[in-house]
């Protein structure tokens, strides 16, 4: 008996809407970008008057170590930023606002560090598109499953 045949509308059918979910929660995943959260680091100039500015004023030795981690990183790179994908993986001792950047000073080795931080990429409405279309991808892979047993006769 031939291939083409064999194949039934409910095979094709599933085989169908298996592969479209399946491919719509890899495109989420793909096109809605996750969260990222930047900090930069600039060495603030030796007048200025690091408590009058109204910014928080933080002692290096007193950061978490995620906190010593990052300004460390970002002081020896090239750019003096450090981007980071994960918000637990981000200092809790800075806050990383989505619309603006949120200044800081640390004191490291008798200077002061201006540090910049910002949250950048989709927050609120990405994320749920990523776990919505992610979880659409589930009921994709049954429907290939049932689909190909359709098909094969099992």
């Amino acid at each position: 008996m031939a291939f083409w045949r064999r194949l039934d509308w409910n095979a094709i059918v599933m085989l169908s809407f298996g592969t479209l979910f399946l491919v719509s929660g890899i495109l989420a995943l793909v096109l809605f970008p996750g969260t990222t959260y930047h900090t930069t680091l600039e060495a603030a100039d030796t007048g200025t008057d690091v408590d009058g500015t109204g910014y928080g004023t933080y002692q290096f030795e007193a950061l978490s170590d995620r906190g010593k981690q990052v300004f460390l990183t970002a002081r020896n790179e090239s750019d003096n930023t450090v981007t980071v994908s994960e918000r637990a993986r981000a200092p809790l001792e800075f806050s990383y606002p989505s619309d603006t950047t949120t200044p800081q000073y640390v004191a490291y080795e008798g200077r002061y560090y201006l540090v910049s931080t910002m949250a950048s990429g989709c927050l609120g409405p990405c994320a749920v598109a990523r776990v919505l279309l992610g979880t659409v991808a589930l009921p994709g892979l049954g429907c290939l499953w049932y689909g190909r047993r359709r098909l094969i006769g099992q």
